[in-house]
């Protein structure tokens, strides 16, 4: 779980095509893979065909995430000043067995964003392009198991990020998802798909979905797992059943609307990031798991868009340090 990042709503799908895996990890009988947090977005391990059982021996699970995570400040590369970055949040990953094959997954999520500029002058007069960031999610999903070795899984959702006192009804956007993937042998599954959302005042972005589930060995795997931090690869190790130490990137995004207060008002402010690092994972027991996590945000973008989608500042922040904890409930 690397960092439980921005809303890329696409990561939000793309952890939808992932997303019960997570859950059914705890549950080996239990079909593998629903919906999670955001293709831009957000929970959970990847997309490993199930073995099928009975409709009556396959339960629901659930699983509860809180986390919480700082960027320390980088200074912008083209401009004055510079910024530094806080989250909270909380998900909630439910997988509903349907018959023996299938599977229906929900995802609630809710963050709250803080930007802490200083001195800013090049994205507003007072150095304050906006304010902290409220972001919601939530996305469905349906997934099946074809044969033993073929599974297709679909999905779709809303999001909504805003600033405080922005108009709710215009920071929605939404997208959907398809995936396919196949297992190879009982160690690599593999597969794809492709996300669409739509984006506050900007063009309906395309990605591509990569499923990647391989146990190289009894202790080292290698997946995508746009969990808590997002990261879209992943390198874990397993030194004892209590404990796993995860190496990770990937990419997130978050796009959100500005109020009526703000120096470009009612426009749209975009962040992205690259984060990279590491994550500590304890079991502390069969329901609950306690990760330390921090790493380095290698690329950071922020852009500001006024409510017609122009361009009113764009600028680069240097390299950061970041350090965040998580705490997972499974029930």
């Amino acid at each position: 779980m690397i960092q439980r990042t921005p809303r890329f709503f696409i990561l939000m799908l793309v952890l939808s095509a992932g997303a019960g895996a997570a859950l059914a990890q705890s549950a080996p009988q239990e079909a593998a893979q629903t919906a999670a947090s955001t293709p831009e977005k957000d929970a959970v391990k990847q997309a490993e065909p199930a073995a099928t059982a009975p409709a009556e021996g396959r339960k629901a699970r659930a699983s509860f995430d809180v986390y919480g995570d700082y960027t320390f400040s980088s200074d912008f590369s083209d401009s004055n000043g510079d910024v530094s970055v806080w989250r909270a949040g909380a998900s909630l990953d439910m997988l509903f067995p349907v018959g023996e094959r299938s599977d229906f997954g929900a995802s609630l999520r809710g963050e709250r964003w803080g930007f802490n500029f200083d001195n800013a002058t090049g994205f507003a007069a007072d150095g304050e392009p906006w304010t902290d960031i409220n972001d919601f999610a939530m996305l469905l999903s349906f997934k099946h198991q074809c044969t033993d070795r073929w599974s297709a899984s679909v999905g779709g959702g809303l999001e909504s990020a805003f600033a405080d006192g922005a108009n709710f009804g215009d920071s929605l956007s939404g997208g959907g998802f398809v995936a396919a993937s196949y297992k190879f042998s009982d160690t690599f599954t593999a597969g794809l798909g492709v996300s669409v959302r739509t984006r506050l005042e900007d063009n309906v972005s395309v990605f591509p979905v990569l499923l990647l589930d391989w146990k190289i060995s009894d202790k080292w795997s290698l997946g995508t797992s746009p969990s808590i931090g997002r990261r879209l690869f992943s390198l874990s190790y397993k030194p004892c059943e209590s404990a796993t130490i995860s190496f990770g990137g990937g990419v997130e995004f978050l796009d959100f609307r500005l109020d009526s207060d703000a120096a470009t008002s009612e426009g749209v402010g975009r962040y992205r990031r690259i984060p990279v690092g590491v994550e500590v994972a304890w079991k502390i027991s069969d329901q609950v798991t306690l990760g330390v996590y921090g790493g380095a945000q290698v690329w950071q973008e922020y852009t500001l868009d006024d409510r017609e989608g122009n361009r009113v500042f764009q600028d680069d922040a240097g390299v950061a340090p970041f350090a965040g904890a998580s705490l997972e409930w499974r029930f």
